[in-house]
């Protein structure tokens, strides 16, 4: 009996096959496979991580799957196949109509090389910030301590920018845009707001005792130590940009 789950991460639909694909299960896979497949979902990604075995028939049943998506513009991404059945999978020309990756984040990474949220500036904004953070980390194959320390500093940069980059009267809008260069997951936080000497802000003197310490400056002391490279910079045109990036 083969086993499928889907999920979506976005507009991405994502197949888990679980158990071997033979003429045995060729009505059970079609007939599911249909049913995840929704008419309008064109960017497909296989996990074949738990498949051991595909003979002619299930290849053809995979072909035949894959060939509806494609007729509606679509493009299915092939992960964690074994090599023996890659070898089979080439043999058969599958390589011309679909993609093999490695993993499932580098699949994903390959349909959207960057996701982006535009908000209005509001305190109200930052938990949908917060979740959007953890989504797209999650997706580019952060780990959990990561995610976590991603979340912590994007969180503290959006929450001063919030707070204090527009005037209260004035609806502002910040943009967060996440990508992948090479092996690090760079977040890009852009708003037009007043601009902020990020440097100014000095680091908070730790060896003191706690009660002793002045108030402030915590946050950017934060994205610093937990991020692994922080950068601001200021264009009359362009606004404000701070860009943080984290390796994989």
């Amino acid at each position: 009996m083969i086993g499928i789950n889907s999920r979506r991460i976005g507009n991405i639909l994502i197949i888990d096959f679980d158990g071997n694909i033979t003429i045995l299960v060729d009505e059970n896979i079609t007939e599911i496979a249909q049913g995840v497949i929704q008419k309008d979902c064109v960017k497909i990604i296989m996990n074949f991580k738990k498949v051991k075995y595909i003979n002619s028939s299930g290849f053809k049943v995979l072909i035949k799957i894959i060939k509806e998506v494609r007729s509606r513009d679509g493009r299915v991404k092939i992960v964690k196949i074994s090599s023996h059945l890659q070898k089979i999978a080439k043999m058969i020309g599958l390589d011309k109509i679909s993609e093999f990756w490695d993993s499932e984040q580098e699949a994903l990474a390959s349909f959207e090389p960057f996701l982006e949220l535009e908000v209005v500036a509001r305190l109200e904004n930052l938990s949908k910030i917060s979740d959007f953070i953890d989504d797209v980390s999650c997706k580019f194959g952060l780990d959990e301590d990561k995610m976590f320390d991603v979340h912590i500093a994007v969180g503290e940069a959006c929450e001063n920018i919030l707070k204090h980059s527009y005037p209260k009267e004035k609806k502002g809008l910040v943009k967060i845009r996440c990508e992948l260069k090479m092996d690090d997951f760079v977040v890009k936080i852009i708003d037009q707001g007043k601009p902020f000497d990020f440097n100014s802000v000095p680091s908070p003197n730790l060896d003191v005792p706690l009660e002793e310490r002045a108030i402030g400056g915590l946050g950017i002391h934060f994205m610093k130590n937990l991020m692994d490279e922080v950068k601001y910079s200021f264009d009359p045109e362009k606004g404000n940009e701070l860009i943080m990036k984290k390796n994989r």
